[in-house]
């Protein structure tokens, strides 16, 4: 059987969105996109698997950030084939392809100018050789000054990195004779590396990164053009560094952020200027990998999911996360906690590693009281020890022991329900539950543990246990929605609606089906709605994922009043489904995953061009929104046959 989406009217995918706009895949035009509104930002799992802020990023404002970029070559005859372009003093002749020093004089030079204009100072180079023969004992400068220090070199091919302290036309390479012997050398290349940067003393490039030593405040500048005033996202990686750190920012706010751990970081900020600085405060390390990228705060974007894997819309309802700082400045009891330890789910280093000190009673926890009803969630990654055990302090029915190892939950409290644990990959496991009532509020805690049927906080572990943590979250709600990052106070996502796809050219009022692969965030809890209508209450065809578990029901009220209630009852609401609903002058019918499941034989046909609007809501763009993911949401303006629906419904 063809495509049978080939005949639908209005077809919409997980492809496109833009500011306010979900856009569709048929038609090519706007009439088939659906208005957006969130007005907050929102965090997704993108196609790497990794969380990310839902923003329009610009490209990379930084020129060369790994240090790999080379000029072109300014030596001319590095090959020796001739020696029409050397000066060459006394002890140095030009043969067989190589300079070739006798070792009979002392402190004599080749000599050659180079192309554009030469070394240029504080520019950085990369000079390539190759002794081909003997022990050279050497140095390179310019006519402006040293460049290569006095030093040995047996057979073999050497790139040295050099930072020019004055400007100079000449390439000078001088044989020694206090050591060493007769030497040849061959295939030298000058070319200029390190572009874009302007370097201070103590740094140095090479291997594509930038190097400084223990020079107390060495700088490191970049010029980006209108870059102050700018929001920015900051990222770059730090190694070799043993303690003490750098300082990145710009010029009037050089501390923007402090790197005291090897490892990629990443931060955001507002520049207050346009030269981007790093700054060293005195210990050896290197950097690179270095990017800005200008954030645009544009709330209402849609966010395609990719958290079970396939990329689907993601509709969540509005939630606050009550933990004012999710990332950090946690209270520790008989723990240590390192932050920005380890790279998180969001793909930079900003884990934190809780290591117990003593063997009962290791706890870590958010320093504010929660109130229950309350859904907790948080990423977590095996270190050493393998059990866990989250517990609300106010009630002993609040607790769940977690295998952060296989990612599954022990046992569990009386008062704690919707345990829900998704695989993020790379070891990390997000975890959640909910604590039901409770007459008084307490703490959220996180103990370390040995086995899976602990009580509550009736927990142990050996002295050195540890575990990775990043995102706690806490929401006043029966469900976890997706990660709220916070930093010093709560923050909260807005509802995410979607409505107003179609027309009275697209919709068929007469006959027609209409098409979801969908799934909602949990099973029940609310009516959530998708309908197609005429923004009015006096026409309209409801799909209706029921409060009720386990449930889905097909309403409509058309030229006829309102129709018999398709109910069917075994529905489970939050996995994928295809389901389609056909309607026409002979009844309604739903199909579900291939199956026709419910009818009946009402005429529910509506009045040509009654029908002009789909949304994702009850008609009027506000009522009971759908929460819950789609993969795909199509508009058929002919009634499908049987066969077809079943075609189109199969798993």
């Amino acid at each position: 059987m063809s495509n049978l989406l080939e005949k639908a009217s209005i077809v919409t995918t997980p492809t496109a969105y833009d500011n306010g706009k979900i856009l569709s895949v048929k038609p090519n035009t706007s009439v088939g996109d659906f208005d957006f509104t969130r007005n907050s930002s929102a965090t997704r799992v993108n196609s790497q698997g990794l969380i990310e802020d839902v923003q329009i990023l610009s490209s990379n404002l930084v020129s060369n950030g790994d240090f790999s970029q080379e000029g072109s070559e300014l030596i001319t005859n590095g090959d020796f084939a001739t020696d029409s372009y050397c000066a060459k003093q006394t002890s140095w002749s030009i043969s067989g392809g190589a300079a070739n020093y006798d070792f009979l004089s002392d402190a004599k030079y080749i000599r050659q100018t180079l192309l554009s204009g030469g070394f240029v100072a504080g520019k950085a180079y990369k000079i390539n050789f190759e002794i081909t023969s003997g022990t050279a004992y050497m140095n390179v400068s310019s006519n402006g000054g040293g460049l290569i220090s006095l030093n040995t070199y047996s057979v073999g091919s050497y790139s040295i990195y050099v930072i020019a302290s004055a400007s100079g036309s000449d390439l000078l390479i001088y044989g020694r004779n206090t050591s060493g012997t007769a030497f040849s050398i061959d295939n030298v290349s000058v070319k200029e590396v390190g572009q874009d940067w302007t370097f201070g003393t103590g740094w140095s490039i090479g291997e594509d990164k930038a190097t400084v030593d223990n020079t107390v405040n060495a700088n490191l500048d970049q010029l980006i053009s209108g870059l102050s005033g700018k929001k920015v996202k900051v990222s770059f990686e730090i190694s070799d560094l043993s303690s003490g750190g750098i300082l990145v920012g710009d010029i009037v706010n050089p501390g923007a952020y402090n790197a005291t751990s090897n490892g990629i970081h990443t931060f955001d900020y507002t520049a207050t200027n346009s030269t981007l600085r790093v700054r060293a405060y005195g210990n050896p390390c290197s950097i690179t990998n270095i990017s800005v990228i200008e954030i645009t705060d544009d709330t209402n974007l849609p966010r395609i999911d990719y958290t079970d894997g396939v990329g689907s819309w993601l509709f969540e309802p509005q939630s606050t996360n009550t933990i004012t700082s999710s990332n950090s400045g946690f209270l520790a009891f008989n723990m240590d906690l390192a932050y920005n330890n380890a790279t998180s789910p969001d793909g930079t280093q900003n884990a934190f590693k809780a290591t117990t000190t003593t063997a009962s009673g290791s706890q870590f926890r958010p320093n504010q009281t929660i109130t229950t009803p309350s859904t907790f969630s948080i990423f977590l990654k095996y270190g050493n020890n393998q059990w866990y055990q989250v517990i609300n302090s106010s009630a002993t029915g609040f607790y769940a022991n977690i295998d952060v190892q296989n990612g599954v939950f022990g046992t569990s409290g009386a008062q704690t329900d919707n345990l829900s644990v998704k695989d993020y990959g790379n070891g990390w496991y997000r975890f959640s539950g909910t604590f039901t009532s409770a007459s008084t509020n307490g703490s959220i805690r996180v103990y370390a543990s040995s086995f899976p049927s602990a009580g509550w906080a009736g927990v142990s572990a050996p002295i050195g246990s540890y575990v990775y943590g990043y995102g706690f979250q806490v929401e006043a709600s029966s469900f976890a929605t997706s990660y709220i990052p916070t930093n010093g106070s709560t923050v909260t996502r807005l509802q995410d609606a979607a409505f107003g796809a179609g027309s009275s050219d697209l919709i068929n009022s007469t006959e027609g089906v209409l098409y979801a692969e969908i799934a909602t965030l949990v099973n029940g809890g609310v009516n959530r709605y998708i309908s197609l209508s005429d923004n009015t209450t006096s026409n309209r065809l409801n799909v209706i994922f029921s409060s009720n578990t386990d449930r889905l029901t097909i309403s409509g009220v058309g030229d006829i009043g309102g129709f018999t209630n398709i109910n069917f009852l075994s529905y489970t609401q939050n996995v994928y489904n295809k389901i389609a609903i056909k309607y026409s002058s002979s009844g309604v019918k739903l199909f579900v995953n291939g199956s026709l499941e419910g009818s009946n034989s009402d005429n529910v046909s509506w009045a040509s061009n009654t029908l002009t609007t789909l949304d994702f809501t009850l008609w009027n763009q506000s009522t009971a929104p759908f929460e819950g993911k789609i993969k795909c949401v199509a508009v058929f303006k002919e009634a499908l046959t049987d066969e077809e629906l079943t075609c189109l419904t199969t798993i």
